[in-house]
């Protein structure tokens, strides 16, 4: 004896089998999308032990490093330099 609903009954209607394909296909290519983007940010990534590439920042409005607006790592070598990675949100 099975059970059958009432002939005036709605019938319960899922999600199309194509939106689920879709949402699928859109999960698995986010993934890929995240995975790609981390191995190419970790090729170029410094490692323990490595010198620091060098690099130039532009001096506070108002301070200067011997005369020059900007200042390169290159222009400290030789002197011991602390570098501060401090965010609001840390």
């Amino acid at each position: 004896m099975t059970q059958s609903p009432p002939e005036g009954a709605p019938k319960k209607k899922g999600v199309p089998l194509w939106a689920q394909v879709l949402v699928w296909v859109g999960v698995i290519a986010l993934f890929a999308v995240v995975a790609l983007g981390l191995r190419r940010t970790q090729q170029g990534t410094v490692q323990v032990g490595d010198k620091a590439p060098d690099f130039t920042l532009a001096a506070f409005p108002g301070f200067d490093y011997d005369g020059a607006s900007q200042l390169k790592l290159s222009d400290l070598k030789g002197k011991l330099v602390v570098i501060n990675f401090w965010a609001s949100w840390c």
